[in-house]
C-alpha cells in the first residue's frame, strides 16, 4: 500500500509538536511539585505549630497530591499516545486480516447451511465468534500496554507462551466487561455490532451505531 509522503510527514510533525507540548507540561508539573515539597520541608523544619501554619501545610499537601496525580495522568497519556502511534500499523493489518476472515467464514457458513451440514454450521459459527472477539481485542486493546499481536504470518495465529496467554485473557475479559457495562463507544469502532449480536456477545442498546 503506497502512503502519501506529504501527509505522513505532516502527521509526524504534529506528533512531534504534541510530544513537545506534553514534555513541557510534564516539566512544569515536576518543577511545581519540587517547589511545593521544598516549601513543605521548610515549614516543617521551622517547627511553628500555630493554626495558620497547620492550615498552610494542609493546603500544600493537598496541592502536592493533586500535582502528583496530574503528573501521573500526563505520563500515562504520553505513553498511550506513544503506543497508539507505535502499534497503529500492526493493528491496521490485523484488522484487515480479521475482516477477510469474517467474509470467508460467512461464505463457508452459508454453504454449510445450504448443505444442511450441522457439524460444519456449528464449526463456522464458533469461528465467527472467535473472529468477533478478536475484533474487539484489536479495536479496544488498552494503549497503556505493549500490544500483543494475534497473527504470525498471513492469517496464521500466534502460538503464545503461558505468560502471553494470561495477559491476552485478562485484556479480553476487561474488554468484554467494559462492553457489557456500556463503557465502550462502538460508534467509534470498525467492529460490526451486527456480528457481535449474531455471536451472542452482549451489546448494550447505548453501545453505539456500528454496522
Amino acid at each position: 500500500m503506497k502512503m502519501n509522503n506529504t501527509s505522513y510527514q505532516g502527521r509526524n510533525v504534529n506528533r512531534k509538536k504534541d510530544n513537545g507540548s506534553t514534555s513541557s507540561k510534564n516539566l512544569s508539573l515536576k518543577n511545581r511539585l519540587r517547589s511545593l515539597r521544598r516549601l513543605l520541608t521548610k515549614l516543617e523544619k521551622d517547627d511553628i505549630n500555630d493554626e495558620s501554619t497547620r492550615e498552610r501545610k494542609r493546603s500544600i499537601k493537598e496541592q502536592i497530591a493533586s500535582t502528583e496525580q496530574k503528573l501521573e495522568e500526563s505520563h500515562r497519556n504520553q505513553q498511550e499516545q506513544k503506543n497508539a502511534t507505535k502499534y497503529h500499523r500492526v493493528k491496521f493489518f490485523e484488522r484487515r486480516k480479521l475482516t477477510r476472515l469474517e467474509n470467508a467464514t460467512r461464505k463457508k457458513l452459508d454453504e454449510a447451511r445450504a448443505a444442511a451440514d450441522v457439524k460444519d454450521v456449528s464449526r463456522y459459527k464458533a469461528e465467527l465468534t472467535q473472529i468477533a472477539r478478536d475484533m474487539l481485542y484489536v479495536a479496544y486493546y488498552p494503549n497503556d500496554k505493549r500490544y500483543l499481536g494475534l497473527f504470525s504470518t498471513g492469517t496464521t495465529r500466534k502460538i503464545d507462551d503461558k505468560k502471553t496467554k494470561k495477559i491476552k485473557k485478562s485484556v479480553r475479559e476487561d474488554i468484554i466487561r467494559n462492553l457489557a457495562s456500556g463503557l465502550l463507544d462502538l460508534r467509534k469502532s470498525w467492529v460490526s455490532i451486527q456480528l457481535l449480536k449474531e455471536c451472542d456477545i452482549y451489546v448494550p442498546e447505548t453501545g453505539g451505531g456500528g454496522t
